[in-house]
């Protein structure tokens, strides 16, 4: 591999440590407003008098900053961002700002069905664990997905 690609995956390895740190440690709104969401289409209650929001009492399935979906989303700028940084894309900055939008907004929507999917089926913590992995994959799937659309876009863009 050339050192322009290693020097990618090299700050997009740190961004997204970083991004996990901050997100991981610093409190944020973000949890509530997922719980909301499921709240809205399950109309499942979460508890939200401890930090952070859970549901059930058995077993408490909580729902924290790395359960937002942000750090999918993360993923995916940084590696779409740093493209085109590397200039590995010609890709315009607004063709990069209409995407991300749009992006954010479908993986926000599968992040609510995985976090739905978990609290359904998962009747245990082994359950909840293995339907957490199985969440995850589905999320590096789209993530991936989302990725190849953005540079399926991009050669159509460079034949016109």
């Amino acid at each position: 591999m050339n050192r322009k690609i290693w020097g990618f995956v090299l700050i997009a390895a740190i961004l997204n440590i970083a991004f996990f740190f901050l997100i991981d440690y610093v409190k944020t709104p973000f949890p509530k407003i997922v719980g909301q969401s499921i709240t809205a289409i399950s109309g499942i209650e979460f508890d939200y008098s401890g930090d952070p929001a859970h549901y059930g009492s058995d077993y408490k399935l909580e729902i924290n900053n790395l359960c937002t979906g942000f750090a999918s989303f993360f993923l995916l700028v940084s590696i779409i961002v740093l493209q085109k940084l590397f200039r590995l894309t010609k890709t315009g900055w607004r063709s990069i700002a209409i995407f991300l939008p749009l992006s954010w907004a479908l993986l926000y929507l599968v992040n609510l069905i995985r976090l739905l999917i978990i609290l359904y089926f998962g009747s245990s913590q082994t359950s909840i664990e293995y339907l957490h992995i199985i969440g995850w994959i589905i999320m590096s799937i789209t993530i991936f997905l989302l990725w190849m659309y953005f540079e399926k876009q991009e050669k159509n863009n460079q034949k016109k």
